[in-house]
């Protein structure tokens, strides 16, 4: 039996080594808890046959409360009644309360995801107390011993919830079972449900990964490196002074090249052959550094604000289209606007005004 301790701690130890390098969010004190409601049967192993191991299978009920540390450690408390095994007078004819160790064994090896997968398998090593009850067995107390497994399926999206299938042996330290119980170790099988608790710190029912890649020997490391900087007398190599010499840095002034005025029909933004054959005329002008600002305009004197607006916008738009697309002149050398009575006379106003500026670049 202290063989079987001692490879059940140093087996957590290394568990718990492997899940420090688990990348997740932290969970806090608590971790992830979850309790659990289980129904089942028991027997025991000394049986003489399988005849009397079915004979002697008696009920039993339990309770867990536990939590994950981590993906692949936890622990929980067990709480079992069994019935009918002693033929005392009392509910329970015995009961054990057994503290566990949990391993989830297919974040152990699989590795943890992101989300627990749907089928989990997890091995349960624990000891607690164990009592039995009233006539015509004595009181007593006993250790017990425990080593077990699971077999949880995962439900629902969230996966808050778990049917759980649990095989577990138990040594006790008396007698039970109307004496059967020869070696003294018994077969418990139950199934059970497990509600997993939602933790509002990763607001989700299991653990969350991060992306961070560290481990806490990295972090170990740089802390180390950081207090070695800390504790370092600064080393003064030079002194350097800087003089700042501020510039002045004239802004061009735009000279004025040429002007024309391209005019619509009433209510209209199409183009005649005529204005067409201004424009391809005046587009001779423009040259690499100068800028050209087309205003499209409107008669504010007829037609609504809103309509006026978007006829001025357009007619500008028809320009620049054929300045872009038939005759090659660069995207970046228009500067648009739009403005009413741009012309101060019925037939400008209904124009888009074009003006050639040229920047001096040294």
């Amino acid at each position: 039996m202290k063989k079987i301790i001692s490879l059940i701690i140093a087996f957590t130890i290394g568990i718990m080594g492997f899940a420090q390098n688990q990348n997740y969010e932290y969970v806090g004190s608590f971790g992830m808890p979850y309790f659990s409601v289980n129904f089942g049967g028991a027997s025991p192993l000394s049986a003489d046959s399988f005849g009397d191991f079915i004979d002697a299978f008696r009920p039993t009920a339990s309770v867990e409360i536990g939590t994950w540390v981590t993906p692949v450690y936890g622990f929980s408390v067990v709480g079992r009644g069994f019935f009918n095994t002693t033929g005392s007078y009392t509910f329970f004819d015995e009961s054990n309360v057994i503290a566990n160790a949990k391993v989830n064994m297919s974040n152990f090896f699989g590795g943890y995801k992101g989300a627990p997968r749907r089928v989990e398998v997890v091995a349960v090593p624990g000891f607690g107390w164990g009592h039995g009850y009233g006539k015509p067995v004595t009181h007593h107390n006993t250790l017990n011993y425990n080593l077990g497994g699971e077999l949880n399926v995962n439900l629902g999206k969230a996966r808050a919830a778990q049917i759980n299938f649990k095989p577990t042996v138990t040594w006790l330290t008396y007698d039970n079972f109307y004496n059967l119980n020869r070696t003294r170790a018994i077969f418990v099988c139950e199934v059970g449900f497990t509600y997993k608790f939602k933790n509002h710190r990763v607001n989700s029912h299991n653990f969350v990964t991060n992306d961070y890649r560290y481990s806490q020997a990295d972090y170990d490391a740089l802390q180390a490196k950081l207090n070695e900087a800390l504790n370092k007398e600064p080393v003064v190599k030079e002194v350097v002074t800087e003089r700042v010499v501020e510039k002045q840095v004239e802004t061009p002034i735009p000279t004025f090249v040429g002007k024309t005025f391209i005019t619509f029909d009433l209510n209209s933004d199409v183009l005649s052959p005529t204005e067409h054959a201004k424009i391809v005329e005046f587009s001779k002008q423009i040259k690499d550094n100068m800028v050209v600002h087309i205003v499209g305009s409107a008669d504010s004197g007829t037609g609504t604000e809103s309509r006026n607006t978007t006829l001025a916008e357009n007619r500008a738009k028809a320009v620049k289209d054929v300045l872009i697309y038939e005759l090659n002149v660069p995207a970046s050398t228009f500067r648009l606007s739009t403005s009413f009575d741009a012309g101060n006379s019925v037939q400008t106003s209904r124009a888009a005004v074009l003006t050639i500026e040229e920047f001096d670049v040294d």
